[in-house]
């Protein structure tokens, strides 16, 4: 018996840079489309949906782990990889994972979630050890300095690749090395270990993708794509840039945007940017200083309960008070934005979320009853107590159904010319005398596309947001981009 999937796609060999093109659509399976009506989303309604997300102009999805599993992302404290690692020193696993009698190593190592953890060691009181975990102290940190880890992941790879998978998201992938000097962040090894893993893909699996997760400067970013004698990752999402959007879109002024944009490192041939607006985490304001951060959440995340880590767990239509106008605004630079669009599902209608749920599940939200004509409906298990009754939550300009209609023909409209171009390309950010004027000139084929200006949009006065970098009095937002539109 074979998982091997029965055919290959032939545009993955005639079109082996159709990353570079694509659409990218995440959805979260259980949240999505309910077929049996158990409350929880499927498979096959996921499947039901495909005509729907095909005339959306989706045109690859993106599904975050689906199966009952301890994995959790990253590996567990519940893997039997774990479990036989601490209970047995001596045996297979014993070294699977970085054990220390003390937890004083890596000092220049920084805790990712402050909110939850005072330590990247734990104690483990069988093996009695410290084990080391980079996020949760649930997810110990395997140890790829063992071959034997580097031949389990390799399979773990292969077993996906053979069911059919197009490509896989590197979750994180700064942190798999660590070292007493360095700051556990791109360390020498893991960029060989990269390095390694693309080898395979490239001659097992030709037209595949891998898509690196790291929240770092586009400079440090792209080393994680390699150069064009040794590759690396085919892409990379670009972090910088989306907290940017949404202080542009308060503060009146592109300035701070136009600046990240400018410096957007060129990449690899046949590597490109994954750019986004909102994802299953939280609004990430790492990349910002501490002035910046405090801005945002007196803008976007005045209530602590809409703040998580260092950044805000909410959904892109709560976060801009559900207005269509500035909803329709964002798609449309998302979409005039260098390298391939990644939406969050849902957002394309402008759904809610749920702050009272825990954690980062307030933006996992599961599509609402007034969604079944477009994308199906459930109850949401999370977001309900022994009673049934549902918890508040905002539910977004998703339940105005002529206000989500409209909003999602918009989408539609805005995204299906971007199939005429290349999804990486070099962009000049050319500075306007009024700073909250942005615009980008199209450097494809040449050059020749000159630049044209596709909408202009009025904040509504009763957004506009008193700011010494603009004249809030005048203020507009005007997109004038390439031929992306």
């Amino acid at each position: 018996m074979t998982f091997t999937a029965p055919i290959t796609l032939p545009g993955l060999t005639l079109d082996p840079q159709w990353y570079r093109r694509a659409v990218f659509y995440e959805v979260m399976v259980r949240s999505f489309v309910d077929s049996n009506g158990d409350g929880s989303g499927d498979l096959a309604g996921l499947i039901s949906k495909l005509d729907y997300l095909q005339w959306l102009g989706v045109d690859a999805l993106w599904i975050p782990p689906i199966y009952q599993s301890p994995l959790r992302n990253h590996t567990s404290d519940q893997h039997e990889w774990f479990q036989q690692s601490r209970l047995d020193p001596e045996g297979p696993y014993g070294d699977f994972y970085v054990w220390r009698d003390t937890d004083e190593g890596y000092p220049n190592v920084r805790i990712i979630f402050t909110d939850y953890e005072d330590s990247n060691w734990a104690f483990d009181s069988e093996r009695r050890q410290f084990y080391f975990h980079r996020f949760f102290s649930h997810q110990p940190d395997l140890n790829y300095r063992n071959p034997a880890v580097h031949d389990a992941v390799f399979d773990i790879i292969r077993f996906w690749m053979d069911m059919g998978v197009d490509g896989f998201r590197l979750d994180a992938i700064p942190y798999l090395y660590e070292s007493e000097e360095g700051s556990g962040e791109g360390e020498p090894e893991t960029h060989e270990f990269i390095k390694a893993v693309r080898r395979m893909m490239d001659e097992e699996y030709p037209g595949r993708v891998m898509i690196a997760e790291a929240n770092q400067w586009p400079a440090e970013v792209v080393e994680f794509m390699g150069t064009d004698e040794d590759p690396q990752c085919h892409m990379a999402f670009d972090f910088p840039v989306m907290p940017r959007i949404f202080y542009s879109l308060r503060s009146q002024s592109a300035q701070e945007l136009t600046r990240v944009l400018s410096e957007t490192t060129d990449t690899p041939a046949g590597a490109g940017w994954g750019v986004f607006l909102r994802n299953h985490d939280e609004l990430t304001l790492e990349m910002v200083s501490e002035e910046y951060r405090q801005a945002m959440y007196g803008w976007y995340a005045y209530d602590p309960r809409m703040r998580v880590n260092v950044g805000i767990r909410r959904r892109l239509a709560p976060l801009l008070d559900n207005s269509r106008a500035e909803l329709e605004l964002a798609h449309a630079l998302l979409f005039s934005l260098p390298g391939s669009p990644f939406l969050y599902y849902g957002d394309e209608i402008g759904m809610g979320d749920n702050i009272w749920l825990p954690d980062r599940d307030a933006s996992r939200t599961a599509c609402p009853i007034a969604l079944a004509p477009a994308l199906g409906a459930q109850r949401d298990p999370r977001a309900e107590g022994a009673s049934g009754v549902r918890a508040r939550d905002d539910q977004g300009a998703a339940h105005q159904p002529r206000v989500g209609a409209r909003l999602r023909a918009r989408v539609r409209r805005i995204r299906h010319p971007v199939r005429r171009c290349a999804g990486a390309r070099a962009v000049r950010v050319l500075l306007l005398a009024q700073p909250c004027l942005g615009v980008h000139r199209d450097r494809g084929r040449g050059g020749r596309h000159p630049l044209r200006p596709v909408r202009r949009w009025r904040v509504p006065h009763h957004r506009r947001r008193r700011h010494p970098d603009a004249d809030l009095a005048s203020a507009r937002l005007l997109s004038v981009v390439g031929a992306r539109l």
